[in-house]
């Protein structure tokens, strides 16, 4: 090995930045780890991420054994979680962030309200539901269709406000805006943010 670098093979640890490895006999792999400092390594790299970039390019794994009668470095690939199939590398996040835009757990969630002398029922419910999907698409149809005694009105736009019952059934906890002219009635969109919940309980009764 002519590589005028103090390099070693250590064992694999999952313990992080900092953890200290132990050397390996020659033949068995392991991490390639530079034991000391070597001339043409430099002392930082510039920029706002220079120090995450530095430890990247200089400091993380690298999966290698030694020959024990030749000395020569058997390069095994990435042991750093990079896959490439095909020599093409990609990180396992770009395959978690199409499963997590794909397949959420979102809901839509419409709320009604009910003019004087008419009444909610399940029948209206569906009935909302299949003109949705005739007018819009199935993408556009609710989860759950609800009827509500009160919408929160912004008295300044003078327009009923959205922002806020999502949030709510969504789990938050919302400060009323000083232009809602009725704060109370986010009273009631509380009881719905656990809907699945509740809905699973009512199936079962």
């Amino acid at each position: 090995m002519s590589l005028g670098i103090p390099v070693e093979v250590y064992d694999t640890t999952e313990a992080g930045e900092g953890a200290k490895g132990s050397r390996l006999p020659d033949s068995m792999p392991g991490e390639l780890v530079t034991t000391a400092a070597f001339p043409n390594i430099p002392v930082g790299l510039w920029g706002k991420d220079g120090y995450n970039r530095y430890h990247k390019a200089y400091l993380t794994h690298f999966d290698i054994s030694i020959n024990p009668h030749t000395g020569q470095l058997l390069v095994h690939g990435r042991s750093d979680g990079v896959l490439n199939p095909s020599g093409i590398p990609f990180g396992s996040s770009e395959i978690y962030q199409v499963i997590e835009r794909g397949f959420s757990a979102e809901r839509v969630i419409l709320f009604l309200l009910m003019k004087p002398g008419h009444r909610f029922t399940k029948g209206l419910a569906k009935r909302v539901k299949t003109t949705i999907r005739k007018r819009l698409s199935a993408h556009h149809v609710p989860s759950f269709v609800f009827p509500t005694h009160e919408i929160p009105v912004d008295h300044c736009q003078r327009k009923t406000v959205e922002l806020p019952v999502k949030q709510i059934v969504s789990g938050a906890k919302v400060k009323p805006s000083s232009t809602l002219s009725n704060p109370a009635s986010l009273d009631y969109y509380y009881r719905l943010g656990k809907v699945e919940e509740l809905m699973s309980r009512e199936s079962r009764l």
